[in-house]
């Protein structure tokens, strides 16, 4: 019997000698790059960090707890993690050096928990480099809550804060079979907003490719302002300009033509004045989308009217999830040789059909679910709930759903055999109207 239990136990303490194992040499392998890059960095600035950690299963590796102390400045910047994680658990066994010349199936870099205070020198010195910019491009800087301008630290601390804490993420995914790849990239300041910028493109099976011949098929750039930020900004800003909330925002929306000229480079239609309204107004969520022509060079661009580049780049934007429907805009004199006169499809003979650019919430199997992550899904589940919000991640028994309730976030988590009907706020064209 002692020597059935030791047979068995065998397996058991090989595999723990091969997990320990494992862990052991990427922790140690991760630490020489770590302090590699310490020491490199070093004529800069002192870097320290807390530890390092791993995640077999999922291929992530993490350096926690980083403090950078530069060499100029009497300040610290901390970072909470640092976190890099693959496609499973041969990513952690990988060369990573062949990133450069191979684009990898699945890639996320993440930064997470950067704090910056606003009394510290580094802040200060952003806020200089801001001015010295604004000052090189012969514009005079708006003050805090006029049109064009932005908070500085002490309107900040007079809504609350004393220091700030970004995010910040890439992903990269490669589709070998369709050849395909879908960058995504976000920054967000807790408590204040956040913004994502995602690209879908044909090839790219490295990443020179992808600089050269882009291909692109989608381009998305999503801005979510938080409810309790946005709405103490603007009763902050109408008390500080003798305003009412309402005449403060209509302030904005209605600035001069030279106003916006001067700090946005373009002057708008009514239907961009009405979305700036409506933007404040609101939730504080703006959602722009581009699916150019199939026949449109970038650097092209330039040789055609301003426009028809929004046309060419069949842009749609979107308000607290409403269309609007004039992008109409023109630029003065000053702009005008940055851009060409050429029109757009005057020889009908050349002209390319234009694209019907709709979203919808549309029915949609289940199985392909995975191709969706990152857009707006409603879920009916088999006990009668309704759930609708931003779908982040999906495995093979569970979907995660991001849903926004009083200014906040949190996540909910639904099995996929729960599932009753699904849908998704996609594309919709005229061919797939029928299809789920």
């Amino acid at each position: 019997m002692a020597k059935a239990t030791t047979a068995l136990l065998v397996p058991v303490v090989l595999a723990g000698v091969a997990y320990g194992g494992a862990k052991a040499y990427i922790y140690f392998s991760v630490k020489g790059d770590v302090d590699k890059l310490v020491q490199q960095a070093s004529l800069f600035a002192d870097i320290n960090y807390g530890g390092i950690s791993s995640d077999l299963m999922k291929g992530s590796v993490s350096v926690d707890n980083i403090i950078i102390s530069p060499k100029t400045i009497e300040d610290d910047v901390e970072i909470r993690e640092i976190k890099v994680q693959g496609d499973g658990p041969g990513f952690l066994f990988s060369d990573t050096s062949k990133i450069s010349q191979q684009t990898p199936e699945n890639l996320t870099i993440a930064m997470n928990g950067l704090r910056i205070g606003l009394d510290g020198e580094m802040y200060r010195s952003m806020m200089t480099m801001q001015a010295q910019q604004a000052k090189s491009s012969k514009i005079e800087p708006a003050k805090p809550c006029y049109f064009g301008g932005a908070l500085d630290p002490e309107d900040l601390r007079n809504l609350g804060y004393d220091e700030i804490f970004a995010n910040a993420m890439f992903n990269v995914q490669y589709d070998k079979l369709e050849d395909k790849t879908k960058m995504e990239m976000s920054f967000e300041l807790e408590d204040m907003g956040e913004m994502t910028a995602s690209f879908a493109m044909r090839g790219g099976s490295s990443p020179m490719m992808m600089a050269a011949t882009p291909g692109i098929e989608e381009i998305r750039f999503v801005y979510e302002s938080n409810e309790d930020y946005l709405n103490g900004t603007k009763k902050y800003c109408a008390e500080k300009l003798n305003k009412s909330v309402e005449d403060y925002i209509s302030y904005l929306a209605n600035a001069s033509d030279a106003e916006y000229q001067r700090y946005y480079g373009f002057i708008p239609g009514p239907g961009i004045r009405k979305a700036v309204g409506d933007f404040m107004r609101g939730e504080g969520n703006l959602d722009v989308r581009m699916r150019p022509s199939k026949d449109m060079k970038p650097m092209m661009l330039s040789q055609y009217r301003p426009s028809d580049i929004v046309r060419m780049l069949g842009t749609t934007v979107y308000v607290d999830g409403n269309p609007v429907g004039d992008l109409s805009f023109t630029i003065d004199e000053s702009m005008a040789s940055n851009f060409g006169d050429k029109s757009y499809g005057n020889d009908k003979k050349k002209r390319p059909e234009r694209k019907k650019v709709t979203y919808t919430f549309q029915k949609t199997d289940i199985s392909r679910l995975p191709q969706y992550i990152g857009a707006q899904v409603k879920v009916a589940t088999s006990d009668g709930r309704q759930r609708q919000g931003t779908l982040i991640s999906v495995d093979a028994k569970m979907a995660n759903i991001e849903q926004r309730l009083h200014g906040g976030k949190f996540e909910v988590h639904v099995p996929l055999q729960d599932i009753r009907e699904l849908e998704v706020h996609r594309l919709l064209k005229t061919a797939d109207k029928s299809k789920n």
